[in-house]
């Protein structure tokens, strides 16, 4: 047996807070993974509905469950599984996201290929609700590649960009040990993986083997994560966990730091107020955003148009980039 059909044992590791809604599909998901050698850590955060009832459920030796003595943020509860896991290889996994079934054999192949690696990220796609059919994606860049600090300054970007969620995230147990991770909502995975960005190599798989839901009850649909301003809470961990230099500044600025589209998503699920706050964090971080087209188009639509006239277009654009999406890429290929 060579190192490539040596599976060496991984930990999924899933932090969940009520996810009675989806930590079912997100288990019987895990279960059919064509993979043998791996545990399923699913550790509770004090859950108030039938989280625990639905994980009873299934009877597989694979899963492990923990439950929390007091609610903690979820950054908090990321390092809890961690500490509950057993093995030196982590994937991190949300409560509601899917895993395509040759993902955790395409892990193993890396890291026994590349044994200097302390972590790989991935491309992913969105899907909504229980229907497993794309409706966006992060990247259309489906090549693997190595990239750290060195490489150019779009490759960077790149992965930077695929540091918003921690599904399918992979990391060395040993490097978890005095990590802190952020308690601010969205940047939970980017609190991890910037921080080796800074330091070594991580490897970015290409392919969308990584399903994330769009639900209802997701966080960036909830008021109270716009209360403070996402784009400053960005800026705050790049600099926190890169050295401060130009090229610092240069890749928060290309990558969250002009996320003007999120301007939609804070007036469809935040206040006025909110809008208009993060407007002006986007001109006091770069006025030269007063120049640019994209950032004075979102910025009208959402400051002039009705709320549930912008829902409508957030909808149709969805619609219309899902057409796209699946003329570019044979998602047909890939089994969820």
């Amino acid at each position: 047996m060579n190192r490539f059909e040596k599976e060496q044992p991984i930990s999924i590791c899933i932090p969940v807070y009520n996810g009675a809604k989806t930590i079912s599909d997100t288990i019987i998901n895990l279960l059919k993974l064509d993979y043998n050698n791996y545990e399923i850590i699913i550790n509770d955060n004090c859950s108030t509905d039938d989280t625990l009832k639905i994980i009873k459920q299934f009877k597989s030796n694979k899963i492990k469950y923990f439950e929390n003595k007091r609610h903690v943020s979820c950054g908090e509860n990321i390092n809890l599984a961690v500490t509950n896991s057993s093995y030196e290889v982590i994937v991190l996994q949300c409560a509601d996201d899917l895993f395509e079934k040759s993902y955790l054999k395409k892990i193993n192949n890396i890291f026994s290929f590349y044994p200097h690696l302390n972590c790989i990220s991935r491309n992913y796609f969105w899907f909504k609700n229980n229907e497993v059919s794309p409706i966006r994606i992060k990247s259309f860049t489906l090549e693997d590649k190595i990239l750290n600090k060195k490489s150019n300054f779009n490759d960077q970007l790149l992965l930077l960009k695929s540091f918003d969620n921690i599904s399918g995230l992979a990391v060395k147990r040993k490097n978890f040990k005095n990590l802190k991770v952020s308690r601010h909502p969205f940047i939970e995975g980017a609190s991890i993986m910037l921080k080796f960005f800074d330091l070594s190599d991580i490897y970015f798989i290409g392919e969308p083997l990584v399903a994330v839901r769009v639900n209802d009850f997701n966080s960036s649909k909830q008021s109270y994560v716009y209360k403070k301003s996402t784009t400053i809470i960005w800026r705050y961990i790049f600099n926190s966990c890169l050295k401060k230099s130009l090229n610092t500044k240069n890749l928060f600025l290309k990558s969250y730091g002009c996320q003007f589209e999120s301007l939609i998503q804070i007036r469809c699920y935040g206040s006025f107020i909110n809008v208009l706050r993060e407007i002006k964090v986007f001109i006091k971080i770069d006025k030269s955003n007063l120049l640019k087209l994209n950032f004075l188009f979102y910025s009208f639509l959402t400051l002039l148009l009705p709320k549930n006239f912008i829902i409508f277009l957030n909808i149709l654009f969805k619609i219309i980039s899902k057409k796209i999406l699946l003329k570019k890429i044979d998602f047909k290929k890939y089994q969820f």
